[in-house]
């Protein structure tokens, strides 16, 4: 049977006698922002791409100005925890965005046939948000549900009740004491009833059977769950959760030690410490300091599954003990992508010769990032120091690490315009030049480089596959 052609009653030309099929796949593999553009061409090319414009959606509701959104939504990106697969839902390339969710409710409710074409979508709202477009967004999501393979919400509160009933694949929430952080709440850290039931609430979301990444904002403490039987262990390895992130947190305690027992196997996970000089960061009296020896033991269960490992241990309010990882991290055999602080892995070499860096490296690692601090690019000792870890590397990398392909070391100061931006890469080069390594890696198959501002993010698109 012959190709069905776009129709016109113009002059027959070249384009007339394409098959629609192939504007299909034209119009299949067009990003979505040249997508819109392309249905707006002629009503034919509405025709057949109009249901591809719908495949992925993004929604943000906010009352913010649309610079203020951008803002905001860059922050996030640049955020030590937000994953590449969560981003990829809300990225122009691949999603159109929902501009008046009125209008898209009424018109996914009049045609059934382009509701059919929708596979993913990603809703969010911040807290400035108007109630009644939270209600109508959250009416598309019923109509949506049975059709979405992946779905990503991003909410402004812990609101377990509608994540559980969402069939929700990524989900970003803040984490439920973020409350406690309000004049209103002053003297609430001393208020156990706020603690009721917190375990639970937070457990059932882990235990939603379709979500795979979740991403929980701004906990202020892990200490705060009532105390369990020593013999309670009936939540281990019962989450289907492989990824999990944790941006603006606290130190780990006895709240994350447990959570981190829950997943069957958590394959990527993200913690960034929040910076700052006041005890305005961690609640209830129960002030944890940053320490990478309790950190490694409190992920020590899911040793077996870890692949990507992203730990900033900025120093917070409350400080940060001596400790490192130690040889821990040779037990995380499929570990392939690290981005840690160098005082993490080794000692800075003031007070005592640090152990190799080499030898602190899990054994099928193909990428790391290391943090350095200021003292490693500024002080001859502390730097002669990391120039002789970074050595030990390249001289062992076949019994450390075969698989190396990447080592970058980075600062974050670029984040905070320490520096202005055109001599960022000026002092990068001085970095090298004064480790002078690029060449020794180099002979070894290894990618060697500095630079400022956070890892780029990890989990590449594969997850979306």
């Amino acid at each position: 049977m012959a190709s069905q052609q776009i129709a016109s009653t113009q002059p027959s030309t070249a384009f007339d006698r394409i098959p629609v099929e192939i504007w299909r796949q034209i119009a299949q593999a067009l990003p979505a922002n040249s997508l819109s553009n392309f249905v707006l061409s002629s009503r034919n090319f509405y025709k057949c791409a109009n249901p591809h414009l719908y495949r992925t959606l993004h929604f943000f509701g906010t009352s913010k100005s649309k610079k203020e959104a951008a803002k905001a939504a860059l922050l996030q990106e640049s955020c030590f925890g937000v994953h590449r697969a969560q981003s990829w839902l809300f990225h122009s390339d691949h999603s159109s965005s929902i501009n008046h969710i009125r209008t898209f409710l009424k018109t996914i409710t009049a045609n059934p046939e382009l509701r059919s074409h929708i596979t993913g979508a990603s809703f969010e709202w911040d807290d400035t948000a108007n109630a009644q477009d939270i209600l109508i967004a959250k009416r598309c999501l019923e109509l949506l549900k049975p059709l979405l393979s992946l779905l990503r919400l991003a909410l402004p509160d812990f609101d377990t009740k509608f994540a559980i009933t969402s069939n929700v694949t990524f989900l970003e929430i803040v984490y439920p004491d973020e409350k406690l952080l309000n004049d209103d709440y002053e003297d609430s850290r001393y208020d156990v009833d706020l603690h009721e039931g917190l375990r639970d609430n937070v457990y059932s979301i882990f235990c939603i059977p379709t979500l795979r990444h979740l991403s929980i904002k701004y906990a202020r403490t892990w200490h705060a769950f009532t105390p369990l039987p020593p013999t309670s262990d009936s939540r281990f390895g019962t989450s289907n959760i492989i990824s999990l992130s944790l941006p603006g947190t606290v130190p780990l305690s006895r709240d994350l030690k447990e959570i981190l027992t829950w997943p069957k196997a958590l394959r990527y996970f993200y913690h960034e410490n929040v910076r700052g000089n006041s005890n305005f960061f961690q609640n209830y009296g129960n002030e944890q300091v940053t320490s990478p020896e309790v950190f490694i033991e409190g992920l020590n269960t899911q040793r077996h599954a870890i692949e990507e490992l992203i730990y900033n241990n900025e120093e917070d309010c409350c400080g940060q003990d001596e400790t490192t990882f130690g040889t821990a991290l040779r037990e995380f055999i499929h570990l392939k992508r690290l981005a840690v602080s160098r005082d993490s892995l080794v000692g800075d070499g003031v007070n005592e010769e640090p152990q190799p860096l080499h030898e602190t490296l899990p054994p099928n690692l193909e990428e790391a990032w290391i943090q350095l601090d200021s003292g490693d690019t500024y002080d001859d000792r502390q730097q002669s120091f990391l120039k002789q870890g970074l050595q030990g590397i390249a001289m062992n990398k076949e019994q450390c690490c075969p698989s190396l392909k990447n080592l970058v070391l980075w600062q974050i100061e670029a984040q905070y315009g320490v520096y202005p931006k055109n001599e960022y890469r000026a002092e990068a080069g001085r970095i090298l030049n004064a480790l002078n390594l690029v060449s020794t890696f180099q002979e070894v198959g290894i990618r060697f480089d500095f630079t400022f501002g956070n890892p780029t993010k990890f989990g590449a698109s594969n997850l979306m596959n």
